[in-house]
């Protein structure tokens, strides 16, 4: 008999959710809030009966002229998604690179002579261009970290995360130029 219940909550959770879904595809935030609240009042209906998850199997509502179309996700197979990639790797290599610096760090408390000869060893034109490379993970980590807050919290932010996208890449560019000047000046004042 408990199973019986059980599976009578989980088909009515698996419809409120189709239901929010639905007023959210349609009619905004503001649909759903709606719908929520008739839930809270007892005012909407809810059927327990199995719906079909595959989008392709669901049928025109009757009377309705508008075409379904499936849920759409802002990343799948879209520029953004390459966003959302290179965002993760480049967190994970600033990471690595705090943390090895953390490390070389911590040795001179352990050997003033150890921490000098750590250092010394970064004096090469291969760890140059890995400043370089550091200057072009943390400026696109960054300005990329703007534009998720900005699709996350901004009401707009889902319909011109596109804009965005090239905003940021526009700014990442005008930011590694002079960058790359600048680091192209101190490594040949060093190395040549």
């Amino acid at each position: 008999m408990i199973w019986i219940a059980e599976c009578g909550i989980a088909r009515i959770a698996v419809k409120i959710s189709s239901i929010a879904r639905q007023e959210l595809f349609d009619r905004g935030f503001e649909g759903l809030l709606g719908v929520l609240e008739g839930l809270g009042r007892g005012q909407q209906k809810v059927s327990t009966t199995a719906t079909s998850v595959d989008p392709a199997a669901a049928k025109k509502a009757p009377g309705s002229s508008r075409k379904r179309r499936p849920p759409r996700t802002l990343y799948r197979g879209d520029p953004a998604m390459w966003s959302w990639v290179l965002h993760r790797i480049t967190g994970a290599a600033i990471f690595f690179f705090l943390f090895v610096h953390v490390l070389d760090t911590a040795l001179v408390r352990v050997s003033p002579q150890a921490y000098n000869s750590v250092i010394d060893t970064y004096k090469t034109p291969i760890v140059g261009l890995m400043e370089f490379g550091l200057v072009v993970a943390v400026s696109y980590h960054a300005l990329n970290g703007i534009r998720i807050i900005l699709i996350d919290f901004w009401s707009e932010g889902p319909r011109h995360q596109r804009l965005m996208l090239a905003v940021v890449g526009v700014a990442w560019l005008l930011i590694l130029v002079p960058s790359a000047v600048v680091l192209g000046i101190h490594m040949a004042e060093h190395f040549l």
